[in-house]
């Protein structure tokens, strides 16, 4: 018997997993520089315990209008996945995302549909797919929306790049309803060894999505989570004692977030995300300084609240909604 091979890891994916560790410290090194005395205790010390309790409930609500979006993703025909263990899939999926760069919580959500929804990983995969262009779309959106009643100062090419971005993705999305316009791309599946089933069940899926109910649902739900967001972030700055509107919230948690579809970012988001708030914060019109101070603040408090809560409550929903045992 043949000895087996490991497989091979390209040089860019050994590049960028070495990238994060070195990505993370320097970073890290960068900002401990920079910050006042005593900013990391602060962040907890004179943390305001109603606002904590705000931003965990609104965290909630985004967790619950995430699972409804993900039932209909996940709709075969006309029968949704059940909702209780659709919640239990949605939340355990998430905080693997929070800690570990990359697309850990899409992969989690996937390996989880498939063992507890009985999803295809054809219709699972796809659905984070859609759920992230949704997000994309959504996150431009309300980043350009938002940029005037923020203060937000931004290049004029900065602004014609994130009007064409969300063009972009505003003509995908249209372009996957309409059968004449993703054949193409499903033509071009279907010539890849196995690709005909994998373009079919494409085209089923996609064609079920396209039905105005259910557009009208996913627009709704990705709507009522990119709400939730700004008032989980919101109060979160007001729990640092930071004066800021939702307008202004929501405008730097889009700008945030939208640089974490960067391929690099350091391990729970350290290093990397307090960067993005720095920047988000910085155009803004904040100084550099209380940019970077706050910025770190709002990422380590964001940890501290919403990963113990996310991992509990997914743990206890997957053991509320276990996998049946076959008959």
């Amino acid at each position: 018997m043949p000895p087996t091979v490991a497989p091979r890891r390209s040089p860019l994916r050994l590049l960028q997993l070495a990238a994060v560790p070195a990505v993370t410290g320097l970073l890290l090194w960068y900002f401990f520089h920079r910050l006042p005395p005593g900013a990391i205790a602060d962040s907890y010390r004179h943390a305001s315990p109603a606002p904590l309790a705000i931003s965990l409930g609104a965290a909630a609500a985004f967790m619950a209008a995430r699972a409804w979006r993900y039932r209909i993703l996940l709709a075969a025909g006309s029968k949704p996945p059940p909702a209780g263990p659709t919640a239990a899939v949605t939340v355990a999926a998430w905080w693997p995302g929070l800690l570990l760069p990359g697309i850990a919580a899409d992969a989690a959500f996937v390996y989880l549909a498939v063992r507890r929804l009985d999803a295809t990983v054809i219709r699972a995969g796809g659905a984070a797919v859609a759920a992230r262009l949704l997000d994309l779309v959504s996150l431009l959106a309300i980043g350009l929306v938002t940029a005037p009643f923020a203060g937000a100062r931004l290049p004029a090419l900065v602004w014609a790049i994130a009007a064409a971005a969300l063009l972009l993705g505003l003509a995908v999305l249209a372009g996957l309803r309409a059968r004449r316009f993703r054949a193409p791309l499903l033509g071009l599946l279907g010539r890849l060894p196995g690709g005909r089933r994998v373009a079919g069940r494409a085209d089923l899926a996609l064609e079920e999505l396209g039905g105005g109910r259910r557009l009208a649902g996913l627009t709704l739900t990705t709507t009522l989570a990119r709400v939730a967001t700004a008032i989980q972030y919101t109060a979160l700055f007001a729990a640092l004692g930071q004066s800021v509107t939702v307008w202004q919230a929501w405008f730097a948690l889009s700008f945030r977030t939208l640089l974490l579809a960067i391929p690099v970012q350091g391990l729970a988001g350290l290093g990397t995300t307090q960067l993005w708030w720095t920047a988000a914060l910085t155009v803004m019109g904040w100084p550099a300084q209380r940019a970077a101070t706050v910025g770190f603040q709002i990422h380590l408090l964001d940890l501290s609240v919403v990963v113990p809560a996310s991992f509990v409550a997914g743990a206890a929903l997957l053991l509320i909604y276990r996998r049946p045992e076959p008959a």
